[in-house]
């Protein structure tokens, strides 16, 4: 099976300084919404601030194709940062 390229999304956190997009690589929908385009893991953003989704479950995850092999699941093409 061949990794795919997914655009991840997310309109729970829209403010300054966080992520409301990426393209990242994953093996199924199921796997994209798990990739944080932040440097945070999930456990790290329970702090009170997310620059991301606070859970996977805000996360919105659609194939738009096939990834080059030697992109390494899980990595992050490209983010939407809305510095502020």
């Amino acid at each position: 099976m061949k990794a795919s390229l997914y655009l991840i999304t997310q309109v729970e956190n829209r403010s300054y300084d966080t992520y409301d997009s990426a393209v990242v690589v994953a093996m199924s929908t199921e796997d994209a919404v798990l990739i944080n385009p932040g440097y945070e893991s999930w456990e790290d953003e329970d702090l009170g601030y997310h620059t991301w989704a606070s859970s996977p479950v805000n996360v919105t995850a659609v194939r738009i194709g096939e990834a080059d092999p030697s992109l390494l699941i899980g990595s992050v093409v490209i983010s939407s940062f809305n510095a502020g």
